[in-house]
């Protein structure tokens, strides 16, 4: 079934002298909006309060006309109801998607920096590494060597990288970079194990003759590191997640493909750890972190669980998830993120025959997503967390993908609405799917002429991922 609506834009305050050319394009349909609705399965009445809000820009060939907006509200009721706006601004307007940032990433050589004031041992490997390439006697301009840890270390060595919304520190950053790069060192004690091992690739410096010749370590740099197993971010396998003001951030004790970490000698136990951020002095805005306040937040019994897959932080509902797994069997762990204490422990299960993939937090749902296309709404109740929906992603659309954020999801209570398309710009041609404990209850797509009415050198484009909401009926 398919259905044409059709909007009146008031462009009233809008003229040729505004917009120049861009006005002559639009002159032709800038009164009118089309979008078409086709019914794939259901009763769009299982939609009824599905609220879809999406912006609108023009862009052309030399990029966005950001005064350009188109504003559409797409209410499903029993009869479609949708408002369009059109306005024009005299600044142009700026969409961004959000960012995600790395929180605290443990790294183990980390650069080589001959030049510094500060002894790194590091140092050590890279020397050593340089002083025994080939890399000058055969001509090749890559060189790779197996760096056995035990050969140079008792515990294993601790480099950083902290990226948070307030900046980027390492430990070439001085004052708190080299004090944070210190107290890690310090407090997590992992004693080297024979079966540590790490390639570390080398290329030649862009000053070929000399680089070549000299063997000197400065003259390479690593571009690679790989572990005994595949290719990894070196020993430590991280999970974390960053508020307003510090990074939560563990490791796995025992990895997939890496050697197993003894995290007994660590000064602070094992769990979950919390590193707080303060203002800094580089720029306006700037965090930097605060070592001294490093500490274990959620103490974890390092025996119960093999993996850490996931940490991540919900501020307007004060949770802090944590999804473990030990062998095949996978643990959300749910803490008050203001007193850390524990909620909600569920085991989940796997609806089908695949393996888990990965969580979608959104607000106060969960989505539980495998590899063959299953997946599990989860929702807090009165007893905790606990599954409500199974589904099937092969009951919706072709392409569909349920990690994307650009694919949106709204939860009522009873009804699952997932909105979204195949392609990374889904926005103007998209699918409804809506779904409760039963099945599937609702599909249709629905494409805009704001889509496929743009011809020529220009076309139609949304900057930002479609609000998705249900409200009360009226």
């Amino acid at each position: 079934m398919k259905k044409t609506l059709l909007f009146c834009l008031l462009l009233a305050f809008l003229s040729a002298g505004l917009i120049g050319g861009s006005a002559a394009v639009l002159d032709g349909r800038k009164n009118d909006v089309t979008v078409t609705e086709t019914v794939l399965a259901g009763d769009r009445a299982a939609a009824e309060g599905l609220q879809i809000n999406g912006e609108f820009m023009l862009t052309g060939d030399q990029g966005a006309i950001r005064n350009i907006w188109w504003t559409i509200s797409q209410r499903c009721d029993e009869e479609p109801d949708y408002d369009v706006d059109f306005h024009y601004v005299s600044d142009p307007v700026s969409r961004e998607y959000g960012w995600e940032y790395g929180g605290l990433q443990l790294q183990t050589l980390g650069d080589y920096m001959p030049h510094s004031d500060v002894d790194w041992p590091q140092n050590a490997v890279y020397e050593d590494v340089g002083q025994r390439t080939a890399i000058f006697e055969t001509g090749d301009p890559y060189y790779t060597a197996r760096v056995d840890l035990a050969d140079y270390f008792t515990y294993v060595p601790i480099d950083f990288v902290l990226d948070i919304p307030g900046g980027l520190t390492d430990r070439t950053s001085g004052g708190s970079g080299v004090a944070l790069y210190r107290k890690l060192n310090e407090v997590f004690r992992i004693p080297v194990t024979d079966d540590m091992h790490i390639l570390l690739e080398l290329q030649a410096s862009t000053q070929q003759d000399e680089a070549l010749r000299s063997g000197w370590p400065e003259n390479y740099e690593a571009i690679a590191h790989e572990n005994s197993t595949g290719w990894r971010d070196q020993l430590f396998d991280m999970a974390g997640a960053c508020t307003a003001d510090g990074v939560y951030f563990t490791f796995s004790p025992r990895p997939d493909g890496t050697p197993a970490l003894d995290v007994s000698q660590i000064a602070l136990g094992y769990g979950i750890y919390y590193l707080p951020t303060v203002d800094g002095t580089k720029h306006e805005g700037f965090r930097e972190p605060d070592p001294d306040g490093l500490c274990c937040a959620i103490p974890l019994d390092p025996a119960a669980y093999d993996v850490i897959d996931e940490i991540v932080y919900q501020e307007e509902i004060d949770r802090l998830f944590v999804l473990a797994r030990k062998g095949g069997t996978y643990t959300l762990l749910a803490y008050q993120e203001s007193t850390h204490e524990l909620l909600s422990m569920l085991t989940l299960d796997q609806p089908g025959n695949g393996q888990f993939e990965q969580m979608r937090y959104e607000g106060n749902i969960l989505l539980a997503l495998f590899y063959d296309g299953a997946f599990q709404l989860i929702a807090e109740g009165e007893d905790g967390y606990a599954p409500v929906i199974t589904g099937d992603l092969t009951m919706l659309w072709p392409g569909v993908q349920l990690s994307d954020e650009n694919t949106r999801i709204a939860f009522d209570g009873g009804r699952l609405v997932v909105v979204g398309g195949a392609g990374w710009n889904a926005s103007e041609d998209y699918n409804i799917a809506v779904l409760d404990r039963s099945g599937l209850q609702f599909l249709a797509s629905y494409c805009s002429s704001l889509y496929d009415a743009a011809s020529g050198s220009w076309r139609y484009l949304d900057s930002v991922p479609l609000e998705v909401f249900w409200s009360p009926t009226p």
